[in-house]
């Protein structure tokens, strides 16, 4: 594997030194830097939208990524430990992290084994973001497992031509601090660079005992000569974190909201297990060129590696040491097990464009990519007992998986008010998972999928200020490690399939000049149907360690409109903002034509009684976590020089836990209102001191952004069986917090 990751290192350098030596190269710009064929061009029949890495720091005090886009249409967030910081998440149109593409300089960092990002692993990565592009939908071709609700294609920082540095501190509630300090060379000699930042995150969390303590860095050095860029990116991150993915239980939400039951196992002891904590740590490395070529080409190409180990920390009480292979010591006891991950990921990504300036935009590129997981786990202690390995492994599997992928597009115009749109992708993937899982039940899986995922659209100009388009999408996903594993014993789950057909309408409005004010009023209002095949919806219950369970449906889908809009109110020079209103409304019916939902029954014993099992089936509920409504607005001013006042308000639909649509297991709808404060001073020529207060929350609603369920029956001891019991629960989030912070640069 890692051979492999040499092999594409050695022939991007010597691409690298071969181009280098064309007479024809000009000077390269920062806007080329990283892979731009998975991205969506201004003529693109897609939904996405740019957002720009200003305007993520202005919210940047120590809240992780998700929360700096919340102000994007049809987005949820949420956070475990409820402030934002640790484990965090979001949705787009209702599907889960899983579901929503994620590359950083075109290199995939979903999981390869479970597809989720992990926020959490990169800790204030936004302070080392030059843009982001949001695609809802399918979106164009890219790479990894492919976009089942939307994608988030990320550039790091380009490097900078002049010399800087930077020192951010902030202070808030919950005990939350960020620290950060960023610096970089300039361009050396017109060739060199080199650029740093390292940050450190801390929260105490809302909930109890739901602490992060997050450091990273990161570091880029390159050259720049002529049409060729050749760059090394560096990226860490490592956090700790206290479990609090337990969530709290309906009824402790009634009486102490921010209970947190991790470290009890359950409240078998009422003293909580304060080392109950997750420590993973990952490495990134990426290896980036771009490079000018003739006749309007120019490639662009990254040799990757991934690398990943932790484990996290559980108390158990009175447990049966059988469980742990350990039979020469007492029946039960309490003790303590670690569960380990280790995996490494590597591969290449390439994309070679054509612009021709006029009518034709092309892209061809691909991926080639290894993963290898490692998963197991061991007893580290034994109350009152010591006579056993500590390293020994109760449990053990691994998983490795190829993937590869290549695809063709093309944007062509006819003539200057048309383009028509294609894209084509095959991606292959082979899956071979062995082993046992933690409950010691063997499973060996082996399989290949093929897929062929085309696209296509036009996109229309009307006028100057706006276009017109439809598209449409085939996609493919293969099912996640644990969707395997935990079906495996029912039937295998499918991969999925989606068509989506996406049309909306851009104006962009050039600027009404009047005497005293310019305005301007951008819209942009589309429209979307997702139908899936054999769609793995979540069922609102969890494994043991958090993550969402899914089953595979036979028919189901996604419609909705999303509708983005500003008004902005300027002084006559166009760069002064008097004021301004930006808005958004969603509205999303997901549905699932025939869902069957299986109730457990389980005797005195807790052993399944599989012929009491109670099989409902529901015609066309609801997807569970999909709110119909999601909206927000923005209202910001800087009638003041360099002081702007920002309010913003979010609402959230009612979203149900499962897809019965009970109104029992739901979450309620929802809304919080912040507001931002930042002024500007420029000290000298070169120095600028950036001071932000934040108040989130300010009306302190109390509401809950996830959550989930699970119903089982009883059997007792005559024979008879209960009805279904519910077991809700649900991750409350802070009410009225604030935030401060300093920037400095010079």
């Amino acid at each position: 594997m890692m051979r492999g990751f040499i092999t594409t290192t050695i022939f991007f350098l010597a691409a690298n030194i071969s181009f280098a030596q064309s007479d024809t190269l000009k000077n390269v710009t920062t806007e080329e830097v990283t892979i731009i064929g998975n991205r969506a061009g201004a003529n693109d029949p897609t939904t996405f939208q740019n957002i720009s890495g200003k305007d993520l720091q202005k919210n940047n005090l120590g809240q992780d990524l998700p929360y700096l886009l919340d102000l994007t249409p049809s987005l949820v967030t949420t956070s475990d430990g409820g402030t934002g910081v640790g484990y965090t998440g979001m949705r787009i149109r209702g599907t889960d992290a899983t579901r929503i593409n994620v590359t950083i300089n075109g290199v995939p960092m979903n999981e390869a084994d479970d597809q989720g990002v992990y926020w959490v692993d990169l800790p204030d990565m936004a302070t080392s973001i030059d843009n982001i592009q949001i695609q809802r939908g399918v979106g164009t071709s890219t790479s990894g497992s492919g976009a089942f609700g939307a994608s988030l294609n990320v550039r790091t920082d380009a490097f900078s031509q002049k010399a800087f540095g930077e020192i951010t501190t902030s202070v808030g509630s919950f005990n939350t601090r960020k620290h950060s300090i960023k610096g970089s060379s300039g361009l050396i000699k017109n060739i060199f660079f080199v650029e740093a930042r390292g940050s450190y995150v801390v929260s105490d969390g809302y909930v109890n005992r739901a602490s992060s303590n997050l450091w990273s860095y990161f570091v880029q050095a390159g050259i720049v000569k002529n049409k060729t860029m050749f760059r090394f990116v560096h990226f860490n991150g490592h956090e700790k974190t206290y479990q609090a993915w337990n969530g709290v239980s309906q009824d402790s939400l009634a009486t102490n909201r921010t209970f947190n039951i991790s470290g009890t196992d359950y409240l078998q002891t009422p003293i909580p297990w304060y080392n109950q904590v997750d420590i993973y740590g990952q490495q990134y490395y990426q290896l980036i060129l771009t490079q000018g070529l003739p006749h309007n080409w120019n490639l662009n190409a990254v040799a990757f590696a991934k690398l990943g180990k932790g484990y996290y920390e559980e108390f158990k009480v009175d447990a049966p040491l059988a469980d742990y292979n350990i039979t020469n010591g007492p029946a039960s006891a309490d003790l303590i097990r670690h569960k380990w991950l280790k995996n490494i990921y590597s591969g290449g990504v390439f994309s070679f464009n054509y612009d021709n300036k006029k009518n034709i935009d092309a892209s061809i590129g691909g991926m080639f990519a290894n993963f290898s997981g490692l998963y197991f786990g061991n007893v580290t202690w034994i109350n009152g007992f010591s006579n056993f390995d500590p390293n020994a492994q109760y449990y053990s599997s691994k998983l490795h998986k190829n993937e590869a992928n290549v695809y063709a597009k093309v944007n062509y115009s006819p003539v200057s008010v048309l383009s028509l749109f294609a894209d084509m992708q095959y991606r292959f993937v082979q899956i071979d998972a062995h082993g046992d899982n933690d409950s010691k039940v063997p499973f060996d899986f082996n399989q290949n999928w093929h897929f062929f995922n085309p696209k296509g659209g036009i996109s229309v100009k009307t006028g100057k200020a706006g276009r017109i388009y439809a598209s449409y999408a085939l996609a493919h996903r293969e099912p996640a490690r644990d969707d395997i594993i935990q079906n495996l014993s029912v039937t295998a789950p499918k991969p999925e399939k989606l068509h989506d057909i996406e049309a909306g309408i851009d104006i962009t409005n050039d600027m009404v000049k009047g005497q005293k004010i310019w305005v301007n009023f951008p819209v942009h209002l589309n429209g979307y149907y997702m139908y899936y095949i054999d769609q793995l919806v979540l069922t609102g219950a969890l494994n043991d360690v958090g993550n969402p369970i899914r089953v595979n449906v036979p028919v189901s889908s996604r419609a909705g409109a999303e509708l983005l809009a500003e008004i902005n109110f300027h002084k006559p020079d166009a760069m002064t903002k008097l004021f301004g209103i930006r808005y958004s409304v969603s509205y999303n019916l997901s549905k699932i034509k025939n869902y069957t939902e299986v109730v457990p029954a389980y005797d005195e014993n807790y052993t399944p009684v599989e012929s009491e099992n109670k099989i409902t089936t529901y015609k066309n509920p609801d997807i569970a976590f999909s709110p119909r409504w999601v909206g927000f607005a923005e209202l910001n001013t800087m009638a003041v020089k360099n002081f702007e006042i920002a309010w913003a308000f979010k609402f959230v639909g009612k979203q149900y836990l499962d897809n019965t649509q009970s109104d029992e297991r739901s979450l309620k709808m929802y809304w919080y209102s912040n507001i931002r404060l930042s002024y500007l001073l420029k000290v000298r020529e070169r120095v600028e001191v950036r001071f932000t207060l934040m108040f989130n929350n300010i009306f302190n609603r109390l509401y809950e952004s996830n959550g989930y369920t699970y119903r089982e029956r009883y059997q007792d001891a005559s024979g008879a069986v209960s009805d279904p019991v519910s077991y809700n629960y649900y991750y409350p989030q802070a009410g009225f917090n604030c935030l401060g912070g300093i920037s400095v640069r010079f």
